[in-house]
């Protein structure tokens, strides 16, 4: 349970305005308990400025070691305020931050408030969330000090000349690599890194996805029982699918959803052209061909005006997809008045598919009202038959 807004147990809310002067006077403090971002506000400043100063006051002393000698009071100040203020910490890390926001305490007492049953129950989580957020303020407190310490020791060890500069730089760049890489495997380990295998080969093949594979026409619909179907992007990696799942759908499609796919209506699903349904038999997915599935395309002989988009969708609930077609009054002047007549050797088949073209050959030898399995949407597409814009609906 985590109240809204509160910090994840990593991370140690603090009090007030003193970080700041923690910040500005004590800047190695920060260079050391990095495991608390979001605790101190002021991260950007110490993680750009600090940096440069202390590798341009390192990059000095490389240069003249003796400035530690002349400058050997400073140094000791600087080592005792840093490691010092780390090693308080440590000892009395209540004394001076919070470990629980007020935006949390408010959260959990008005959880008791209105739950008294379970006060006792909230006061144990408050208590071991504390504990945890302080066991990790703890731990990066006495990192610091024993970072300050050999750090210094190493800076002490160079101007005594008891290394030479190849071991300082060698001592440093490993008390650097040590530390930035404890640090950053934290926020990037390796459950964040995947074998390019399985990132170029995401899903495997179930048993009915390999069934349906075996059909080589590639212009058909799977509808997948087995998975959250609008939540899923397994099916639509090897299928084109009736499911999947998008942010944005199409209205016209979204409604779909919720009158009818979702009720696993079939003429809706036939005139999709969904062509398999994957289903689970024996605790397996397995393939079962639709024998309904109407195609890509295909010519009605009847039609059905409705006056709205409304009456669309309602008017789904009673059809014969393979015979008639629901059609708005706004489009009636291209169809009332006309009789279609089923032509038996008339054909429409699609023969190219690309997500922004779709072509399509037919033979008929007397006018045809077809029906395509796509969704209709106005913008951008344009349809023509054989070149030329027709006088049509489509």
């Amino acid at each position: 349970m985590e109240p809204p807004g509160s910090n994840p147990a990593g991370s140690v809310p603090f009090l007030g305005p003193q970080h700041d002067v923690v910040y500005r006077l004590l800047p190695g403090v920060c260079s050391g308990i990095q495991q608390i971002p979001n605790g101190f506000h002021d991260a950007g400043y110490c993680r750009t400025h600090h940096p440069l100063i202390a590798m341009l006051g390192l990059f000095k002393i490389f240069q003249q070691p003796e400035l530690l000698h002349k400058k050997q009071r400073a140094f000791y100040i600087s080592l005792g305020l840093t490691a010092g203020l780390a090693l308080i910490f440590y000892l009395m890390p209540r004394t001076f931050f919070d470990f629980l926001s007020q935006q949390e305490l408010a959260f959990f007492k008005k959880q008791q408030v209105s739950n008294p049953q379970s006060a006792a129950q909230l006061n144990i989580f408050m208590d071991a969330l504390e504990s945890v957020r302080v066991s990790i303020f703890k731990a990066d407190a006495i990192r610091t000090v024993i970072f300050i310490l050999l750090g210094a020791g190493t800076l002490r060890l160079y101007a005594l000349k008891k290394i030479n500069k190849s071991w300082f730089l060698i001592l440093l760049g490993l008390l650097i690599t040590i530390d930035m890489w404890s640090v950053n495997k934290r926020y990037l380990n390796n459950d964040d890194f995947e074998r390019a295998r399985k990132v170029e080969n995401p899903y495997r093949p179930t048993l009915a996805d390999k069934q349906i594979l075996k059909d080589k026409d590639p212009n058909f619909r799977v509808f997948n029982t087995t998975v959250s179907t609008f939540q899923d992007a397994s099916t639509s990696y090897f299928h084109k699918s009736i499911g999947g799942y998008h942010g944005a759908k199409l209205r016209r499609y979204q409604e779909l959803i919720d009158h009818y796919i979702s009720k696993g209506d079939q003429n809706v699903l036939n005139m999709l052209n969904t062509k398999y349904f994957i289903v689970a038999q024996n605790n397996q997915p397995q393939a079962q061909r639709n024998p309904g599935a109407l195609g890509n395309a295909w010519f009605v002989a009847d039609f059905r005006l409705v006056n709205n988009a409304d009456e669309e969708i309602k008017a789904l609930q009673d059809f014969d997809p393979a015979r008639t077609a629901i059609v708005d009054k706004r489009f009636s002047r291209f169809v009332e008045g006309k009789i279609f007549r089923i032509d038996s050797t008339a054909s429409i088949s699609l023969t190219s598919y690309a997500p922004n073209k779709l072509i399509y050959k037919y033979s008929a030898k007397s006018d045809q009202l077809a029906v395509f399995s796509e969704i209709y949407y106005p913008l951008g597409w344009q349809a023509t038959i054989d070149g030329k814009k027709p006088n049509t609906f489509v």
